[in-house]
């Protein structure tokens, strides 16, 4: 893959995560749960430190907040996450969601 594919992959990736925590009813999830999503979604499997990074960058742009239990990470979308999910700011490094 080329640079700027890796960056849209990585965008997408982060976008995903949002849209899977989203559709959780906890509003959260694990780096391992996360991972199969990303795997399903994405059509091409990813390694578990691509998501660990994904989430540590979601983090960063306060869309998520972390939790570590034992050597799982777990995600719970923040408000910005979600508003980002329904289109309503733009978080930067993240791909903007599907108009519905």
């Amino acid at each position: 893959m080329n640079e700027i594919n890796d960056i849209v992959a990585a965008e997408r990736a982060k976008l995903n995560v949002l849209l899977a925590l989203a559709e959780e009813a906890s509003y959260s999830s694990n780096e391992q749960l996360l991972q199969a999503w990303l795997d399903a979604t994405g059509g091409v499997p990813v390694a578990r430190s691509f998501v660990r990074t994904c989430m540590s960058e979601l983090e960063a742009l306060k869309a998520v907040t972390l939790i570590k239990a034992g050597d799982l990470l777990i995600a719970k979308i923040t408000e910005a996450g979600l508003e980002h999910v329904q289109g309503r700011v733009i978080l930067k490094g993240v791909l903007r969601p599907e108009v519905r």
